[in-house]
């Protein structure tokens, strides 16, 4: 009879072949505060503590880092800043396209082709928005437009958001959620800049979506940005600047022993998981740390092996831990890895 172990990785939100992924939840939010330092977890500047019509020019993430600062250009407005707070869930009605979630999906926007599964699929309630103003006229000087509609022109090239880092110090950028670009729009993208005003990357938003659609640009977790420049070039907004590193959540390791009695690579009904079973583990990361566990089966011939650093690892077992007549037949023949980038 031949001793037999299974093992799988347990990583958050993803089930595939007995893999499953564990994130860790978000931290509580935090005050303002100044880092001057990589935020070292993904935060986000989403606009939700702005008020609708807002003209705005510092901005702090959802976790309270900041200030930011914020400014829009529009062509019609020259020196002033352009840069104003939007509600999507309670649109103005001359400005639906600007609705989310999408009329498609049960909401306030007028999209009708943004339902789900579609490629520009506007489900989400993205609350507050930015976007650049077609006007700044504030006549009671309470820091909120008069009206606040977004840049309706088409063809402009020098329509855009800006966010400047230098007061927190460059960050890692992620990704942006664009909503109803202009399909006329010229060469609508993400524009990155270094603290030299070095442009290091250029992302294209996608300007063919349909009225009130949605999406997600990939900003490719670029490192030491300091400026971020949004040229929408036309009507639109943006939303869900996200910053920060991706940082891998611990991952498991784990399964079963039992005796193979027929020794057809298969645990028959009829064939019982070991206890008492010692299970050693060897993870190496990819700085070159190695870390060695070991663990004991329990009554079912279950083990596992918890909070594991993103790496390779290998399963061994100590056949002489093992009852009688079963025969190690060999360590775990694949090496795991279960690097969660």
């Amino acid at each position: 009879m031949k001793l037999r172990a299974l093992a799988f990785t347990s990583c958050a939100a993803l089930l595939l072949a007995g893999c499953s992924d564990d994130l860790a939840g978000p931290a509580e939010p935090a005050g303002p505060s100044p880092a001057m330092a990589p935020i070292s977890t993904l935060e986000v500047i989403d606009f939700e503590s702005e008020l609708h019509r807002k003209q705005l020019f510092n901005v702090y993430t959802n976790l309270g880092t900041g200030p930011i600062g914020v400014r829009g250009k529009s062509p019609f407005v020259g020196a002033p800043n352009a840069a104003v707070v939007y509600d999507s869930a309670n649109p103005e009605t001359w400005d639906l396209d600007l609705g989310t979630p999408s009329a498609a999906c049960g909401g306030p926007g007028n999209g009708t082709q943004t339902g789900a599964g579609t490629p520009y699929e506007n489900c989400r309630d993205l609350g507050k928005v930015l976007i650049v103003n077609d006007a700044v006229f504030d006549g009671d000087n309470d820091g909120l437009v008069n009206r606040a509609d977004d840049f309706n022109q088409t063809a402009y090239d020098n329509v855009w958001l800006f966010f400047s880092f230098d007061q927190i110090g460059p960050q890692t950028v992620q990704s942006i959620t664009a909503l109803d670009i202009d399909g006329n729009a010229p060469n609508p993208r993400v524009e990155l800049y270094d603290a030299d005003t070095t442009l290091v990357a250029s992302y294209s938003i996608p300007s063919d979506m349909p009225d009130n659609g949605s999406t997600i640009v990939d900003l490719g977790g670029t490192p030491n940005v300091s400026f971020v420049k949004v040229y929408l070039n036309g009507s639109g907004a943006i939303d869900e600047l996200v910053l920060g590193e991706s940082v891998p959540a611990p991952a498991q390791l784990g399964d079963l022993v039992w005796c193979d009695e027929n020794e057809n690579g298969i645990q028959d009904g009829t064939e019982p998981g070991l206890a008492g079973v010692t299970i050693d583990l060897t993870c190496t990361a990819a700085d070159g740390t190695v870390t060695n566990l070991s663990t004991v089966t329990d009554a079912t011939g279950s083990y596992l092996f918890t909070d594991l650093p993103p790496g390779a690892c290998t399963v061994t077992v100590d056949a002489s831990t093992a009852p009688d007549g079963c025969d190690n037949i060999g360590d775990c023949p694949v090496t795991m890895d279960v690097d969660l980038d």
